[in-house]
């Protein structure tokens, strides 16, 4: 029995023997996961109060809006220029009326003088104010239409007070400005008087009957008159083919006159007129509110301007001003808010309030604040001691440069 008992011991040590070195790694592994999950549950995230910070400025960001979007309003914006843009345009309504009346007086003027017909009837009617009401109205035309549909309305009233002759109608004028004196058989000779421009007796007077024209001469009584010595507009009553010449240049004349004269017509009303059928339909100047800088009074020459590169929509004019009001609020605010939630909501939702760090331009946990400074002063000592090291107190190189093994010899030090 005894035999028996020392015989199981014996296999189970052996057991024991094989089994223990196979479980020790798994036991060692075990060990170093315990040890691992102790580590980084002690390890700490630097950058943790960064995810932090994010949710902060979310909350900010959504805070400054909320109170900026509150305070400045498209509908208190329309409100703030009607006020001020009502008090600006009643400033030069009187200059603007009397500027167009001014002009028309003159204009009518000047047509007597030129034994023009009578001036195109306008019916001038005082500058208008048009007030801002919100929402503004959206342009229904753009502005060159406008500007096309007033050109021809005044075109039409141009026309319909100085209608342009035919240009047959002008031939015959112009033939008969331009009338050639012919030599008529059974006809009296005509008689004709006019200078000469060359040859014997240059500018002197020549009258009498004409007797003849032939293709290089006339003859005058009993004067024989080369064709040269004559000056264009003479030639013109005894040659068809000058006279042709002249009669065409003095339609094209007038033509191009009543041209020139219904463009100026329509260009000078244009500026005085266009301003009213722009306002009306929601356009203004560009610097709708700015006076003029010499005299700091309104200006009315954007009143008069017909390049529509100055004018813009109400609505457009309106979201600049509301942007740049909605930008210096958000300033103001921004600076508000961040202040109040770095300071006082800190307090509840992090363990340490924050601060705003201007060389970091951030703001940063006090503790995080510190050790910036600290890294940062550090990293500056670091630095000017590399610079002193290089090159000594004044950067310069020091009072020992040049005498280092293996250097030139300083000024002054004997070779060696």
């Amino acid at each position: 029995m005894q035999d028996f008992v020392k015989m199981r011991y014996f296999w189970l040590m052996l057991c024991m023997g094989l089994v223990m070195p196979l479980c020790m790694p798994a036991f060692a592994q075990e060990d170093e996961e315990e040890e691992g999950e102790d580590e980084a549950e002690e390890a700490v995230d630097p950058d943790a109060w960064k995810k932090e910070r994010a949710e902060l400025v979310k909350k900010i960001n959504a805070e400054v809006k909320k109170r900026t979007s509150a305070i400045v309003t498209h509908q208190k914006i329309v409100g703030f220029i009607d006020a001020n843009a009502g008090a600006y345009e009643k400033g030069i309504v009187k200059m603007l009326t009397n500027e167009r009346g001014n002009f028309y007086a003159r204009e009518v003027q000047a047509w007597k003088k030129k034994g023009l017909p009578r001036y195109p009837n306008l019916s001038i009617v005082p500058y208008e104010v048009h007030a801002w009401v919100y929402p503004i109205a959206v342009s229904k035309l753009d502005t060159a239409k406008i500007k096309a549909e007033l050109e021809a309305f005044l075109q039409a009233k141009f026309r319909g007070a100085y209608p342009e002759e035919s240009e047959k109608a002008l031939y015959g004028r112009g033939r008969e400005k331009y009338k050639m004196i012919e030599v008529v058989e059974g006809k009296p000779n005509p008689l004709v008087k006019f200078k000469l421009r060359g040859g014997k007796g240059i500018y002197t007077e020549v009258e009498g009957r004409l007797l003849q024209v032939t293709g290089e001469r006339l003859r005058v009584s009993t004067r024989w008159i080369n064709r040269v010595d004559l000056d264009d507009e003479t030639s013109a009553l005894f040659y068809k083919e000058v006279n042709d010449r002249f009669v065409k240049e003095y339609v094209e004349q007038e033509q191009r006159k009543y041209k020139a004269l219904l463009e100026s017509f329509v260009s000078d009303w244009t500026s005085y007129l266009l301003p009213d059928r722009l306002m009306k339909e929601n356009y203004i100047p560009v610097n709708y509110l700015i006076p003029n800088i010499k005299t700091r009074r309104p200006d009315t020459v954007l009143r008069r301007s017909p390049n529509l590169k100055n004018w813009t929509t109400r609505k457009e004019f309106e979201q600049k001003i509301y942007k740049t009001a909605y930008d210096l609020e958000k300033g103001k605010q921004q600076k508000k808010v961040e202040q109040e939630f770095y300071t006082k909501a800190t307090e509840h939702e992090c363990s340490e309030n924050y601060e705003y760090v201007k060389e970091a331009k951030e703001w940063m946990p006090n503790s995080v604040a510190v050790a910036y400074r600290e890294q940062k002063q550090a990293e500056a000592e670091a630095a000017k001691a590399a610079r002193q090291g290089a090159g000594g107190p004044d950067g310069m190189g020091g009072p020992g440069m040049g005498s280092e093994p293996g250097m030139a010899p300083g000024p002054g030090e004997p070779p060696r």
